[in-house]
This record gives structure tokens, C-alpha cells and sequence, in this order.
């Protein structure tokens, strides 16, 4: 009994010598990928408040959606709000992995393909379109990443 517990004491200064002597490594920085899932979790789930917490507030935010002018963050929120206000269900799915490049320390790009779907009259979802999402993004003084534009491109 006395063994085993010497043993024990042992084991547990072996596991614990390793953590303390690493306590002062800085933690990983969260992946821009995050924040890709975030975007679509949050449009899905219709919030405009979780839109507005992965967007960077950068005066440089610019949305493009096919041919239409580029418009600003504002523009982009207000139009989702009404959009998921109106209750069509709108909802995008990644076909695939999104691909993300690390552009520059602190700066990214995500490509992701992406099916848009929506509820009809009838209250059943169909799709609407297939396309091309490019989400730029930057790593904020918070530590987190958020995107700073995007353009939906459909095919």
C-alpha cells in the first residue's frame, strides 16, 4: 500500500514538473477559421447581433454580392435584419472545407463554396443558388479574428 502510494507521488510530480515549467507559454492564437464558422453559424441562425461580433468595424468593410455595388457594414447588417426579419429561413451551407491562406502575419483569405438555401411560399426550404464566398480577415487587437470584407460570387 505504502508502494503504491510512493508510486503515485511519483507519477503525479513526473505530470505536473512538465506544466509548471511551461506555465508561461502563450496560449495558440485562435485560427481565422473560427471566424468563417461563426459568420455562417450566426447567419443561419438569423442574428444579426452574432453577424455584427465577426465583422471588423474597419471604415474599409465592403460587401459585394455578384454585379450589385459594393456596399458598407451597415448596409450589409441592416439588409440581414430585414432579410431574417421577414422569416424565409435563410440559411448557407459549406459544400466542402472552406480554404483558408494566411495572407501576412495577422492577415488571411477564405474561399469557401457555399449553397444558399431558403423556406418558399409553402414553408418548405429549397435552395436558391450555389457560389463562391471570399471572406478577407484580420487579426484584431482582441486577439480575435474578424472579417474585414466579402464578396459571394454565384455559379
Amino acid at each position: 500500500m505504502v508502494m503504491r502510494k510512493a508510486l503515485l507521488g511519483l507519477l503525479c510530480l513526473l505530470f505536473l514538473v512538465p506544466v509548471a515549467a511551461r506555465a508561461d507559454v502563450v496560449p495558440p492564437q485562435p485560427a481565422p477559421i473560427h471566424a468563417v464558422i461563426a459568420f455562417a453559424e450566426n447567419f443561419n441562425a438569423g442574428s444579426v447581433e452574432g453577424l455584427d461580433s465577426v465583422l471588423s468595424k474597419d471604415p474599409g468593410f465592403e460587401w459585394r454580392d455578384g454585379d450589385a455595388p459594393p456596399r458598407d457594414r451597415a448596409s450589409f447588417l441592416e439588409g440581414s435584419g430585414k432579410a431574417f426579419a421577414e422569416g424565409r429561413g435563410l440559411r448557407m451551407e459549406f459544400v466542402g472545407e472552406p480554404s483558408i491562406q494566411i495572407l501576412e502575419p495577422g492577415r488571411a483569405v477564405a474561399v469557401a463554396q457555399v449553397s444558399r438555401f431558403s423556406r418558399g411560399e409553402d414553408g418548405q426550404e429549397k435552395p436558391d443558388d450555389q457560389g463562391v464566398l471570399i471572406l478577407s480577415l484580420k487579426l484584431e487587437a482582441d486577439g480575435l479574428w474578424r472579417i474585414t470584407s466579402f464578396g459571394w460570387a454565384a455559379q
